[in-house]
């Protein structure tokens, strides 16, 4: 009897001790992962890059000039109707390039035909970009969208890439839509989800200015 509870005994610890190697093997295989896996993926001038958003502090504008807020959190802000000019939180965002297996390239600069911009999609089909421009900041090493006022309206937002510097829907290629805005509530962030899913762009207005 007693050597049948050790052998039990020594069952288990086999098992916890396989489970342990499981774990660790996990562990040590995902930065390999995360290094290959690219979710924003495109071909330029036949080299394979990503593109890697990190989304910054956003900022105020007073006295037409970009202050950012230090107290908020980094991440896109949602600008809701019947909110006054002064109140208006502008989100900023980095954008960097990386090769395919996601080795940033510092620095990287693709020439003045690459460009990244907002689109907004509508439920009717109508839709339009925005007329920011996107830059190279040699302070930060890195390209730049900044001060966007992404307001609340009857559509989608969207982040999308162009390799011809057009602005135009059938001239570029969506990166993501834009549904995790900070400052909205769980129900409304679902509300916003199942209406990106609705929305598309088939025609468009350029260089829409709405700030």
């Amino acid at each position: 009897m007693l050597s049948k509870i050790f052998r039990v005994e020594e069952q288990k610890n086999k098992l916890w001790a396989w489970k342990l190697v499981f774990v660790i093997g996990v562990f040590i295989c995902l930065p390999s992962y995360s290094r290959f896996f690219c979710e924003n993926s495109f071909l330029f001038k036949d080299q394979k890059y990503c593109i890697e958003i990190e989304w910054q502090k956003p900022s105020l504008k007073k006295n037409n000039e970009f202050i950012m807020i230090d107290e908020k959190s980094s991440g896109p802000y949602l600008i809701f109707n019947q909110t006054p000019q002064s109140r208006w939180v502008y989100s900023n965002l980095k954008v960097s390039i990386l090769n395919s297996n996601r080795v940033k390239i510092d620095p990287l600069i693709l020439d003045s035909s690459f460009n990244l911009f907002v689109f907004m999609e509508m439920l009717d089909g109508q839709g339009h970009s925005d007329d920011l421009q996107f830059i190279w900041n040699s302070q930060t090493q890195a390209y730049e969208l900044n001060n966007l006022p992404l307001h609340e309206m009857a559509g989608c937002w969207t982040l999308r890439a162009s390799l011809s510097g057009s602005k135009r829907v059938k001239e570029s290629f969506l990166i993501t839509k834009l549904t995790n805005f900070l400052n909205i509530r769980p129900d409304k962030k679902v509300e916003l989800i199942n209406l990106c899913e609705m929305c598309r762009a088939e025609e468009e207005n350029l260089g829409h200015p709405h700030h």
